[in-house]
């Protein structure tokens, strides 16, 4: 198949299209050319990937298209324009489009431009989950469960990610008189302030040195907020949480391949997770996420306060789609980590910041205002601020506090924070959210059935 794909893919280049469009208006006299035809992934020339928002409208277009749309608007010749009208339906894939007869290059080109150009792509928030996905969604599950009994096959369990901990600090959390009106819903809704517990960590499922290349987190716990949450077991909580990294962007797409990154992410061959991102097909390439992956991992952190936050993915506020960002307060100098850092320096200046001096971070969203530059289901992608500059709408106050106690260490451990801890204002978006709904709640289970902790949520 790769050699099929690598010599259309040449042919198209060397010829300008007139090999693809010659073979495809050939159609019209029932000629049916071996190397664009139903053979050869139109996809794979066009660079369109699976699951994307260009994808899901090509997707829309020929599941409700009739055979005058197709051959009269989207200008298909007669015999693609037949052949995807009388396909059963529903049409689920990319895949399955181009298991059609007569489906090549060009009839997948017009249908893109078609879809894309008369409104079948999704709409400002609306999700769009990939065939499959229920599926992946347990293999997650079952391929981190499986890989934290293998790490720790007796004694306390940590989290599944953000295993270890800089500190728990106490903060409040102060909604601003100035949230624009389209932006007032959830915790927004009015000014106000709320007690909450912020988190500092590192990224990574195991316990390691602050000094080893890794994401960092931050995650808020807003204490007090009314109104029923989404998690049913958790309905009468009161508490809303915010979990966010400081990188703008995921390296995974989306759930399909989530198990697959996690196994080859703790798999001792080091280039295991090379090759998920440069497999041997090209058109199968990951760039985006393996850009995401180095900008992660490339970041000096100094000071967790120093460093901004991001949601990654997206979330609903009221009737808009936003992701979040927590930016310090005031602009820190450029990061000096120490020459000889420490294995827990991160902690250290975390602790040595706050004893005698107060932090604080601004609390911004950035709402969607562009379905296809801004897509709800692939965090791969990150959202311009020129197209949707961020708005503030908290403050997280930090005062000057004595942290790093066994007693509020303890309580740190035993904290769960899920994006799924919320109002339905503030529903969780996109592939990888439904996926952590699923997969945080097992890990917790068996976590604090672990370490004998009771998992509640504080008041």
């Amino acid at each position: 198949m790769a050699s099929v794909r690598a010599t259309c893919v040449a042919l198209f280049l060397g010829t300008m299209g007139i090999v693809g469009c010659a073979s495809e208006d050939a159609a019209e006299d029932g000629e049916h050319d071996p190397i664009v035809g139903e053979d050869t992934k139109a996809d794979s020339v066009w660079f369109v990937e699976d699951n994307s928002w260009d994808s899901e409208a090509v997707l829309r277009l020929v599941n409700r298209a009739d055979y005058e749309t197709l051959y009269d608007q989207a200008g298909l010749t007669r015999w693609p324009a037949r052949a995807i009208a009388d396909a059963p339906k529903p049409i689920r894939t990319l895949s399955a489009l181009d298991d059609i007869s007569w489906v090549g290059p060009q009839t997948f080109y017009k249908l893109k431009t078609y879809a894309v150009a008369n409104g079948y792509g999704p709409k400002l928030g609306e999700e769009y989950a990939p065939d499959g996905e229920a599926k992946a969604i347990d293999g997650t599950m079952l391929a981190m469960s499986g890989i934290m009994l293998k790490k720790y096959m007796s004694g306390a369990m940590p989290r599944g990610q953000h295993a270890k901990a800089h500190g728990c600090v106490q903060a409040t959390f102060e909604v601003d008189g100035s949230v624009p009106a389209a932006l007032r819903a959830g915790v927004f809704a009015q000014p106000g302030s709320f007690r909450a517990i912020a988190r500092f960590s590192n990224g990574d499922s195991m316990v390691k040195a602050d000094s080893e290349k890794d994401v960092r987190g931050l995650a808020i716990k807003v204490i007090g907020v009314p109104g029923t949450k989404i998690l049913p077991e958790e309905a009468n909580a009161t508490t809303q949480d915010f979990l966010l990294i400081n990188h703008p962007t995921l390296m995974v797409r989306n759930v399909l391949t989530y198990a697959d990154f996690i196994n080859r992410a703790n798999s001792s061959n080091q280039f295991s997770i090379i090759t998920f991102f440069l497999s041997l097909d090209i058109a199968d390439w990951e760039l985006r996420g393996l850009t995401t992956l180095l900008g992660m991992i490339s970041h000096k952190v100094a000071n967790p306060l120093d460093a901004q936050y991001f949601s990654t993915t997206p979330y609903k506020l009221g009737t808009a789609a936003v992701k979040y960002s927590a930016r310090p307060c005031t602009a820190a100098p450029e990061p000096m980590v120490p020459a000889n850092p420490g294995p827990n320096y991160l902690r250290e200046a975390l602790q040595n910041a706050v004893r005698t001096t107060d932090a604080c971070f601004e609390l911004m969203v950035q709402p969607q205002t562009d379905a296809r530059a801004m897509p709800i289901e692939d965090p791969t992608v990150e959202w311009s601020e020129a197209k949707s500059p961020f708005v503030k709408v908290a403050t997280l106050r930090i005062p000057a506090q004595t942290f790093d106690t066994a007693e509020q260490n303890a309580a740190c451990e035993n904290l769960s924070y899920t994006p799924w801890h919320s109002l339905e204002a503030h529903r969780p978006l996109g592939g990888i959210n439904r996926a952590r709904k699923v997969v945080y709640h097992a890990i917790s289970v068996m976590r604090h059935g672990r370490n004998g902790a009771e998992a509640s949520e504080p008041r």
